[in-house]
């Protein structure tokens, strides 16, 4: 027992003052015991008594330690009890040879509570088996640029067998999401507060479509390291279902322009002939000519309405067909928008354009934006009663920003969804590749704000 006793100092002097452990001599004899800050728990569990009282090591503990002493190899083990005061716990217990020059003299039990660590490890099994099941693509990229989770709906969007993206850098992913991924993190930095972002993906297969995705991005901290949690919503179907809608209605407002011109506005024309028919055949029938400058015939009132009219359809058909974003770029588009509406309604509409005049921008996108500007002045106008309204086109942090902003009655709060229009100028927002935000804005009024991250090198200089 002196070699066994000796360690029992050298073993005292090592360990932490809070660890548990205990030392047993080659005939399992307790002959140093140290509770530490697990108490007398470890001890009754594997009936470690003290020097008096070998006979009181449960059988378990006996054929470990036994096993230690006869073969020299390590052993453990874990015992679960149920506490009565905080439920069920788990400790771990390591059995380890204490060697001298005569071979193995004793043993060193070890004891460690293990039941936040299995709790937590359960835990972490639980949101692995979620993020796996998720039909949401889930990526983890961490500050290197290197892909350190990626779910199975992720590896199938991104045309990938099942583990073969972990431990890739992120440009194997093409280079629309790269590119999105740098602005997410450029806005993380400049804290500019993320919002869910559309984007179109390359094609991940030869002949595939390109998938239609909506990003949102979160900060996550491992081992004092960024990382980026990104989940991708494939909202491909959408996307289509979306632009089915849109070139519907632009079909219906080419068809209604159609209609206006072609079939009320040259029936109007015809009314006017007609009437002018009637007045020169009633002239003739009193044997007299209207002079230029005479009094004007009873049809003459008619013919101006009918004459009006005409024009009205004719403007109408125009306007409702008119496509100005495309024919004479969106901020000049914009900038007569502001002063037609102002004109007709009375209400002052400022223009704020940080914009260049021939900035670039996709006819379809500009269009898009026009007419999602054009619906929110036009529900401002409508139902909020506003006195000022603020039409703004800037680029900033990489983004394109349409804002409409009204110091009207603000949103209801009764409303219980949003109508057709409210939807449509969404599916246009969708369809012009950002994003649409409509809340309560400061200090009254209604803020509709449309926001496009944009490629690197389409910023004007």
């Amino acid at each position: 027992m002196t070699a066994s006793a000796g360690f029992a100092t050298v073993v005292a002097s090592t360990v932490g003052a809070a660890e548990w452990f205990a030392l047993l001599d080659r005939d399992l004899r307790c002959v140093h015991l140290h509770r530490g800050a697990l108490g007398r728990i470890p001890e009754r569990l594997i009936g470690v008594r003290g020097a008096d009282a070998a006979a009181d090591l449960s059988a378990q503990a006996r054929e470990l330690a036994g096993a230690v002493i006869a073969e020299g190899d390590p052993q453990e083990t874990e015992i679960s009890f149920d506490d009565p005061r905080f439920g069920p716990r788990r400790f771990e217990f390591d059995f380890r040879p204490l060697r001298s020059d005569d071979g193995v003299v004793g043993v060193l039990v070890r004891s460690s509570e293990s039941t936040n660590r299995r709790m937590h490890a359960r835990t972490l099994r639980l949101q692995s088996r979620l993020l796996e099941c998720m039909t949401d693509a889930v990526l983890v990229v961490d500050a290197q640029r290197v892909i350190r989770f990626a779910n199975l709906a992720c590896e199938s969007l991104f045309g990938y067998r099942p583990g073969r993206l972990v431990g890739e850098p992120v440009s194997v992913l093409g280079t629309a999401f790269p590119a999105y991924l740098d602005s997410a993190r450029q806005s993380a930095a400049e804290d500019t507060p993320g919002r869910p972002t559309t984007l179109t993906l390359d094609a991940a297969a030869a002949g595939a479509a390109p998938r239609v995705v909506r990003c949102r991005t979160s900060v996550l901290y491992f081992d004092d390291q960024r990382h980026d949690l990104v989940v991708l919503d494939d909202v491909t179907e959408l996307h289509r279902l979306e632009r089915n809608v849109i070139e519907a209605e632009t079909r219906e407002r080419e068809r209604l322009a159609r209609d206006l011109h072609d079939g009320l506005g040259q029936e109007l024309t015809s009314v006017a002939l007609m009437l002018r028919t009637l007045e020169l055949e009633q002239q003739r029938a009193r044997g007299a000519v209207a002079e230029p400058g005479g009094t004007p015939s009873a049809f003459a009132p008619i013919i101006d309405i009918v004459n009006g009219l005409i024009r009205s359809t004719s403007e109408m058909a125009r306007g409702i067909f008119a496509r100005p974003a495309t024919e004479h770029g969106l901020p000049a588009a914009l900038q007569h928008l502001a002063q037609s509406a102002a004109l007709r309604s009375g209400v002052s509409i400022d223009c704020r354009l940080g914009v260049p005049p021939d900035y670039p921008l996709a006819p379809a996108r500009a269009d898009h934006l026009y007419h999602l500007a054009q619906e929110a002045i036009t529900n401002a106008l409508r139902h909020a009663r506003p006195h000022h309204i603020l039409l703004e086109l800037t680029l900033e942090a990489g983004a394109l920003r349409l804002t409409i902003r009204d110091d009207g009655r603000g949103i209801p709060a009764e409303r219980t969804g949003p109508g057709l229009g409210l939807r449509i100028m969404q599916f246009r927002a969708n369809a012009a590749g950002g994003e649409l935000r409509i809340a309560p804005d400061k200090p009254r009024g209604t803020r509709v704000e449309y926001r496009a991250v944009l490629p690197r090198g389409t910023e004007p200089h």
